[in-house]
């Protein structure tokens, strides 16, 4: 059993060195969740860590009680003052250290680019049909000995690997990058398993807008499109050549991996609210305003009093909440 101690600690390192892929498992979480039914469950389940039933109601009030990434931080850095609902901290160290596999990386330096050519490939064929960059591309890497890499292995061997792109729904996104393409099949007029297409663009101008989780500060909507590598088998990739587009249909989606996920920005957040920045100042100046109240307080009830005494502290009090609270804000 993990001590609460040790929780908080490694939730508190993942937001502080992976604060935008933390608020996106967060919110991809949650619209998986809204999204429940009997046709689509929530998968991956914190049923073994909650250890609570029924899941679903559960599951809705420790929801409702994980704060803005920008809160989390600041609650779970002042333990000693600020203590966090200890399901809300099973539920965010299961989604965010425990899920670990695959690992997220952010390409944003010159450098990662360079390093990487099939996403240098990629955002050239954005380029170059005039369309808009991602505004965020996330990689994800796998770890040599797990299931999935090893699985992948074995079924590349010596064949080649093509990539194709799919439109993907933020509901789905949260099993998609703990699960591979697995789920991601449809009944369509093309056939029965994961489509992708050959063109980037076409899954782009495919790609529908969504509705984020309320308090992210990643985005207010944003638009998904996966870049998928497949092997070329032929007895489970079937080939539409005769399309403009090509198209590829997986029929076992063990023979694709997701490589990219990249991410278009519609709406940015709105700015943090005066009253959470006020929260988030230095501990010790909400430490001095508390002692400068108590002290008039205590003025107020003292049998003989000195207006001088209670002049003073007055002022000093308004004066610490003007600098911190309103300066600090403009």
């Amino acid at each position: 059993m993990i001590r609460k101690e040790e929780m908080r600690t490694a939730v508190l390192n993942k937001i502080k060195y992976q604060s935008k892929i933390s608020d996106l498992k967060i919110s991809c979480y949650l619209a998986a969740f809204n999204a429940i039914s009997k046709e689509a469950p929530l998968l991956p389940n914190p049923k073994e860590c909650i250890g609570k039933t029924p899941l679903k109601e559960a599951l809705e009030e420790i929801n409702d009680t994980i704060p803005n990434i920008s809160l989390l931080r600041f609650y779970l850095e002042k333990p000693d003052v600020f203590e966090l609902h200890t399901d809300t901290l099973t539920l965010l160290h299961w989604l965010l250290v425990r899920l670990h596999e695959p690992h997220l990386v952010i390409l944003r330096e010159l450098e990662d680019v360079v390093l990487d050519c099939d996403y240098e490939k990629i955002v050239n064929k954005v380029t170059g049909d005039r369309m808009k960059k991602p505004d965020l591309t996330l990689k994800f890497n796998y770890c040599p000995m797990s299931t999935v890499n090893v699985n992948w292995k074995s079924k590349v061997r010596n064949k080649k690997t093509h990539y194709g792109y799919t439109p993907v729904r933020l509901q789905d996104l949260h099993s998609v990058i703990h699960r591979g393409p697995k789920g991601l099949e449809n009944k369509g007029c093309l056939g029965y398993g994961l489509t992708l297409c050959s063109e980037l663009r076409y899954a782009i101008e495919n790609a529908e807008e969504y509705w984020v989780w309320g308090k992210s500060s990643l985005a207010s909507k944003l638009s998904a499109v996966l870049a998928v590598e497949f092997v070329d088998s032929s007895h489970a990739v079937l080939r539409l050549a005769r399309s403009q587009p090509v198209y590829f249909i997986i029929s076992e989606p063990e023979f694709a991996r997701i490589r990219y996920l990249l991410l278009w920005i519609k709406s940015p957040p709105a700015k943090l609210p005066i009253l959470q920045k006020c929260l988030t100042i230095d501990m010790g100046v909400h430490q001095r305003i508390l002692t400068n109240m108590l002290l008039i307080l205590i003025f107020l009830l003292l049998p003989k009093r000195s207006p001088t005494f209670l002049q003073k502290g007055i002022e000093r009090t308004f004066s610490l909440l003007k600098d911190r609270f309103f300066h600090h804000n403009q």
